[in-house]
């Protein structure tokens, strides 16, 4: 799976929507680690810097800073399609 660019103004992000499938590689990618919720058993990626887990369906976005790039963290697919747009 790639991590496709996406700006919001003003600064870019990296970032991978969460599925089934994909969700080993992305918690790698976010230096996470995948559960399940205790109470719907849902997959769940749990992220270092965050309280709040992804799920499936959310994004989990990197900002990029001068030394490389941020700590992730989770964004609801409903945010994330209103305050990103796909980078050239």
């Amino acid at each position: 799976m790639t991590a496709y660019r996406y700006a919001r103004r003003p600064n870019l992000v990296d970032a991978m929507q969460v599925t089934e499938a994909d969700a080993v590689e992305i918690a790698d990618w976010a230096d996470g680690h995948i559960d399940r919720d205790p109470q719907t058993g849902k997959l769940q990626i749990r992220l270092p810097q965050s309280k709040i887990p992804a799920t499936i369906g959310d994004w989990v976005v990197r900002d990029h800073m001068p030394d490389g790039l941020g700590p992730a963290r989770p964004m609801l697919a409903n945010v994330f399609t209103w305050a990103f747009q796909l980078a050239e």
